[in-house]
């Protein structure tokens, strides 16, 4: 484990792949090697990373937060399946979480669930307030809607992220785009504006 983690540091990935092979290999059931080789897979983009992050709920199956990873996991290789079984075996009264939440709402935009991500959204604004990543994938979704009210809440809320620094390079895009895409050509110009001035001060 010690070698892999140093081809890792290195970003030696070729090596880092060979040796947690051989690592799993001598110990296929040892929680701390599937986690490396799931680490190592998800660095390689493989969906191999999906089956170690099973075998760590398989391995560990009280601990809440392997199922969470393996859905989040299963969701950047889009396998909606083992992403929705892993959050059903999350117990209720470990769902209260931002991880949660945003795992939960990250797979019901791609299943055509727009509502229950929306609910999945908030819950996780509430949970991490000061987290930029709930609000601007509802704010996303909401620029998505036909619903002009709900679009128009969603331009509310980029503007008050724009003032936040860690938000603002993807509030202003995200702006100038909904602009040019609803013919406000010279409200574009001047989000596109903001945004250039900003990324060269940045």
């Amino acid at each position: 484990l010690r070698q892999t983690r140093e081809h890792l540091a290195k970003g030696d990935l070729r090596q880092a792949v060979l040796t947690s092979r051989q690592a799993i290999q001598n110990a296929p059931n040892d929680v701390p090697t599937c986690r490396l080789m799931a680490e190592v897979a998800e660095r390689a983009n493989s969906p191999v990373s999906v089956y170690y992050r099973q075998r760590l709920v398989e391995l560990q199956p009280e601990a809440t937060t392997n199922r969470v990873t393996l859905a989040k996991t299963a969701l950047a290789f889009a396998d909606y399946r083992a992403a929705d079984l892993a959050l059903k075996g999350v117990p209720e009264t470990e769902r209260r979480n931002f991880d949660f939440q945003m795992a939960a709402a990250l797979l019901c935009l791609p299943t055509g669930h727009p509502a229950q991500a929306e609910e999945h959204l908030l819950a996780a604004m509430q949970l991490a307030p000061t987290n930029i990543v709930a609000p601007l994938k509802l704010a996303a979704l909401r620029l998505q809607a036909s619903d002009t009210n709900r679009q128009q809440q969603a331009r509310a809320l980029l503007l008050a992220l724009r003032t936040n620094s860690a938000a603002k390079a993807d509030a202003l895009r995200m702006l100038t785009e909904d602009a040019g895409r609803t013919g406000q050509g010279a409200a574009a110009l001047g989000y596109a504006g903001e945004l250039t001035k900003y990324s060269e001060e940045d």
